[in-house]
C-alpha cells in the first residue's frame, strides 16, 4: 500500500506546478509549502500509523519543493499537457478573476479524477487544493492536498525551468 500512496502523492504533487500556469504570477523561483494532506487511508492502517508515531497530516508539511517558472509560463492562462500526468486529460478548466478550477480524468495506473483549485493572492503567492478520487492498482486512492506557493526570486539558480512536455 505504501507504493500506491507514494504514486498518488507524486501524481497530486505534479498537478501543483500545473496550477502555476494560470497567468498573473511572477516568473522565477517558487517554493511550494504543503499545508496539509489527507491520504484517505483505511481506518486500520491509519490507526497502525498513529500507534507507530506517524502523523500523515504533518509528514508532508516539511516538504518544500522548488520550481522555476519562465516568463512565457507565467503568462499562460491554462495548463499545458503534462508528462507526469500523461494518462490524464483536462476535462475542464475555468479561470474567473483570481480563481481557477480544473478537472482531470485519469486512465493509467491511477484510474479516477483529479480536481484542482487555485487562488492567486498576489503575483508572488497562490494557494492550491488538489483532490484525487479513484483507484491505483486496485486500491482506493483518495487524497486531498493543500499548499501555498511563494515566489522567492527572479533568479532560479540551479533549478531548471519546469518542463511539462518533455
Amino acid at each position: 500500500m505504501q507504493g500506491v500512496t507514494r504514486k498518488l502523492v507524486v501524481l497530486a504533487m505534479s498537478a501543483l506546478p500545473t496550477l502555476a500556469f494560470a497567468g498573473g504570477i511572477k516568473p522565477g523561483l517558487w517554493e511550494v509549502e504543503m499545508e496539509g494532506m489527507d491520504v484517505g487511508l483505511p481506518p486500520e492502517q491509519a490507526e497502525a500509523m498513529k500507534k507507530a508515531g506517524i502523523d500523515m497530516s504533518k509528514m508532508f508539511k516539511a516538504m518544500k519543493p522548488q520550481i522555476c517558472i519562465t516568463e512565457e509560463q507565467a503568462r499562460m492562462d491554462r495548463p499545458p499537457p503534462d508528462k507526469n500526468n500523461k494518462d490524464c486529460k483536462v476535462d475542464s478548466w475555468d479561470k474567473s478573476g483570481s480563481k481557477m478550477k480544473g478537472h482531470m480524468t485519469c486512465d493509467g495506473d491511477f484510474k479516477g479524477t483529479i480536481d484542482m483549485t487555485a487562488v492567486i493572492k498576489s503575483d508572488t503567492e497562490y494557494t492550491t487544493e488538489v483532490k484525487t478520487e479513484g483507484k491505483s492498482r486496485g486500491h482506493d486512492s483518495n487524497m486531498t492536498m493543500k499548499s501555498t506557493s511563494r515566489w522567492l526570486s527572479s533568479d532560479c539558480g540551479n533549478v531548471k525551468p519546469y518542463s511539462p512536455k518533455s
